[in-house]
């Protein structure tokens, strides 16, 4: 019996007849999973047995290396792992699978998911409570595809297969995975591809992430252990603390006080009537508690009433027959972590006077319990972004109560992702307070390299990449950033370089033979790289590195926030898209002398601009686009950003309901700034935005 993949297979995918040139693929290859494979489906038995056809797997485990591999291959079967890198499998229109994943295909998937049979039978009433039905909703696509069994993950193998199918000439291909969640929807996706999607049971084995999934059953338990292990032990309240309404910041690490112009948590804090006694934050070091302590943030502490009070829980053990047991357990999962994390984050709350929750993290579903906690004590969640966000993408769904944009594009953009909000407010480019700050600074490094013989000097932009290729965009890629620029750099003694990396600490590791070539540039004196760190990234803002350049140059068109910066601030500033990003919003510049295919292409056209007296017209100008991306361009977005947090903390100082304090900061927002910079009334969850059709636009890829 073929446990579900038959039905999907008659239904969607191809007759029973093999093709010669049919290849097979497993996800993970053990011999666990060989053995499944071939006893419960009769075509990776005939496929490999009768025909004795090659096998190529994604992950190899010690008895597939141990026991497999040797035996298949004194078989006659070649098993092979598959060779492929993210950055080179694109669709017929360029797009990087990846990113048309998040972009359209997760839409597609959650909207067949929300219409089986399988969620039909899961479905509880109470779920409309809250946030929990839009938390489930984008829950059934959260997941990287580096984790297991994801729908993401499952996508990207089944792109990725029928990429490295057709590259070799075959018609069609069987995947086998351990059974995943929504089994019948992905193997129908799949067949729509030319891929059969084939499932082994999933055997169960000890891991230590068991234990933590064990304890999401008990709520109190959970809170208790999360707030020793990241607040410390539990006290006794103190009297005499202050009563006054906290903000929570929710930060990445950039526990910066300093109004110098550099990444901070807390940016918006000396640009506005903001008070720092009513913010708190979670330390992750004696030194930046220390930082906190001298500016007068608190830090958060935990007290033992808090951890008693009353919770509000949502039934986890959801209906369902024997038949859809996978996607009860996943189900249930997720409504166990809902109910912890509501249960933490409300103990946190109720401990330490907080009324606002500030959070730039919205790329999973948890910031939605996040978010009712801060309604079950009162309070209100606030979203705030970081990152400019040029078409939608399935991850960036949020619901919170109030949300700020950078313009009325960043908010149709959320409209897009099925993101919700009670006011929405238009702010602009939150970090555009920092030039004037930084100037003195760029000026110097300017200096410096003019001192070494630099005459023009370009800025680049990378972004971060990890070890394995095949799940990252990788080394290779951000190698291009720093190869062709650098060579130029030392054929051209009149060229200077700045570059401030993503992730500084793991960059020259990251740049293997490439570090070489940084270290001759750097010996020029013409070459400079920011490297100081905060907790996670490099701590210096990418505007400071442009305000020393004549031309910026990003090469990750898919990300550009970076670029935005440096072009806001007046900038001549190019976009790279290697990746393949048809439908973002920076294609609306103008191609040749702002976007660009490939480094060669943009070098050429550089040096052109730099050769050419009066360089070339129109060269890195964002003068056509920028007004939609920022509707203010004036400095003032911290100062709006601010200010209103603080009208929020007045409301409730003065003892307002939740609902009261939101609308009055909306109208006196709205009186200051403009009627059409506050959008009102999207706090109904609704369905999530999906194409009407559920095959695939592409489905040939180069």
């Amino acid at each position: 019996m073929l446990s579900g993949a038959s039905r999907s297979r008659q239904a969607f995918a191809k007759p029973a007849s093999f093709v010669s040139n049919q290849q097979i693929y497993f996800e993970t290859l053990s011999l666990s999973t060989l053995l499944m494979a071939c006893l419960t489906h009769r075509d990776v038995r005939r496929a490999i047995f009768a025909r004795r056809d090659s096998i190529q797997y994604l992950e190899l485990t010690r008895t597939g290396a141990w026991i497999v591999v040797p035996i298949l291959n004194m078989l006659g079967i070649v098993a092979a792992k598959l060779d492929f890198e993210m950055r080179h499998v694109k669709d017929e229109r360029g797009e990087l699978l990846r990113l048309r994943i998040h972009r359209h295909d997760l839409f597609l998937l959650r909207e067949k998911i929300l219409a089986s049979e399988a969620y039909a039978a899961l479905f509880q009433p109470d779920w409309k409570k809250d946030r929990v039905q839009p938390f489930v909703e984008k829950g059934l696509i959260d997941g990287s595809i580096m984790v297991p069994g994801s729908v993401g993950r499952i996508a990207y193998l089944v792109g990725v297969v029928q990429w490295c199918s057709r590259r070799v000439g075959a018609r069609d291909a069987i995947l086998v995975v351990r059974r995943p969640p929504w089994f019948e929807v992905l193997a129908a996706y799949a067949g729509d591809r030319a891929v059969t999607l084939l499932d082994i049971p999933v055997s169960w084995r000890i891991h230590r992430s068991h234990f933590g999934k064990y304890v999401y059953k008990f709520p109190r338990f959970y809170v208790l252990l999360r707030n020793i292990k990241e607040n410390g032990w539990p006290r006794a309240l103190n009297p005499a603390a202050s009563a006054a309404a906290k903000i929570y910041v929710h930060g990445r690490g950039e526990v910066n006080l300093r109004h110098d112009g550099y990444h901070s948590d807390f940016y918006w804090l000396p640009n506005s009537s903001c008070a720092a006694h009513n913010l708190i934050y979670t330390p992750h070091s004696e030194t930046e508690r220390s930082v906190l302590s001298a500016g007068s943030i608190k830090a958060v502490q935990i007290h033992f009433s808090s951890l008693i009070s009353s919770m509000t829980r949502v039934r986890t053990a959801v209906r369902t027959s024997r038949k859809w047991q996978a996607e009860r357990q996943f189900v249930r999962g997720m409504l166990e972590s809902y109910n912890c994390t509501r249960a933490y984050w409300r103990s946190v709350f109720e401990g330490n006077q907080v009324k606002i929750h500030l959070t730039w993290y919205r790329y999973e579903n948890l910031h939605m319990a996040i978010a009712d906690a801060a309604r079950d004590v009162g309070g209100i969640s606030v979203y705030l972004p970081i990152a400019f966000d040029g078409w939608r993408a399935a991850e960036c769904m949020t619901k919170t109560d109030i949300a700020f944009s950078y313009s009325s594009f960043g908010a149709d953009i959320e409209r897009q992702c099925g993101s919700s909000w009670e006011h929405l407010l238009i702010t602009g480019y939150p970090r555009d307070y920092a030039p004037p700050l930084l100037k003195a600074e760029a000026v110097n490094l300017r200096k410096r390299l003019e001192a070494a013989g630099a005459r023009k000097i370009v800025f680049v932009i990378d972004e971060n990449s990890v070890d394995d290729p095949r799940w990252h965009t990788g080394h290779a890629l951000q190698r291009e950033n720093y190869s062709f620029i650098l060579e130029q750099l030392l054929a051209k003694p009149w060229l200077g370089v700045v570059f401030k990396p993503k992730v500084a600490r793991t960059l020259r590791r990251r740049l293997g033979p490439v570090a070489h070539l940084l270290a001759a540039a750097e010996s020029t004196g013409r070459c400079y790289v920011y490297e100081a760190t905060s907790r996670d990234v490099t701590s210096a803002p990418p505007v400071l590195a442009g305000l020393s350049a004549d031309v910026c140059i990003h090469a990750h068109l898919c990300s550009g926030t970076a670029a935005l910066e440096c072009a806001l601030a007046g900038l001549p500033t190019l976009l790279i898209d290697r990746e393949g990003t048809p439908d973002s919003k920076f294609y609306e510049l103008p191609r040749g002398t702002v976007v660009f295919q490939n480094w060669p292409d943009a070098i050429d056209a550089l040096m052109e601009h730099f050769g050419r007296p009066g360089g070339i017209p129109g060269f890195g100008d964002w003068s056509s686009l920028i007004g939609k991306l920022d509707p203010f361009q004036d400095g003032l977005a911290a100062k709006r950003i601010g200010d209103h947090l603080s009208w929020l903390v007045e409301g409730f100082e003065q003892g307002l309901d939740r609902d009261v304090v939101m609308a009055k900061a909306s109208d006196r927002y709205a009186a200051m700034w403009g009627n059409d910079k506050v959008i009102r009334g999207e706090a109904t969850p609704g369905r999530i935005g999906a194409d009407a059709a559920f095959a695939p636009r592409t489905t040939v890829m180069n």
